[in-house]
């Protein structure tokens, strides 16, 4: 199943939440993010008080950054830019945004725990997977 992850799920895998980084490396999973993703989640993730309260250094914050990601293909703004105008349309939170256009342009299903994905007007143009969902589907 070929996904657009949202940073919501690569910040989870950090957090707390070992189901959600065996998802990241599960090889059924063909991940895709777009370029901003990636930044956007480094700038989240790198933040000191963010670092301590993983109780993480920059050196073992870079070895686990390079696991989780290693897999996901980064998408440039280019491939998905002329979808960003629907998706400012269809999605309440502007920083969602990058991510569903990305999943529009390249007619991925989006992975994100983040509620703007649930909006009916979202949900009607694509697929959307919780972890949750993603799980029960894996299993069964």
């Amino acid at each position: 199943m070929r996904l657009v992850v949202d940073a919501n799920v690569f910040i989870a895998a950090f957090l707390k939440n070992a189901l959600t980084r065996e998802l990241l490396l599960d090889e059924r999973a063909d991940l895709a993010t777009p370029e901003y993703g990636l930044i956007e989640t480094r700038v989240i993730l790198q933040q000191p008080k963010v670092l301590k309260r993983l109780r993480l250094s920059p050196g073992d914050f870079e070895w686990l950054w390079s696991i989780l990601t290693a897999r996901v293909e980064v998408i440039p703004q280019s491939d998905y830019q002329s979808a960003m105008q629907e998706a400012r349309l269809l999605i309440a939170d502007p920083k969602d945004v990058p991510y569903l256009a990305c999943a529009l342009r390249l007619e991925l299903a989006v992975w994100s725990n983040d509620p703007h994905f649930q909006a009916p007007a979202v949900k009607q143009r694509v697929a959307v997977f919780t972890t949750t969902d993603l799980l029960l589907r894996i299993k069964s």
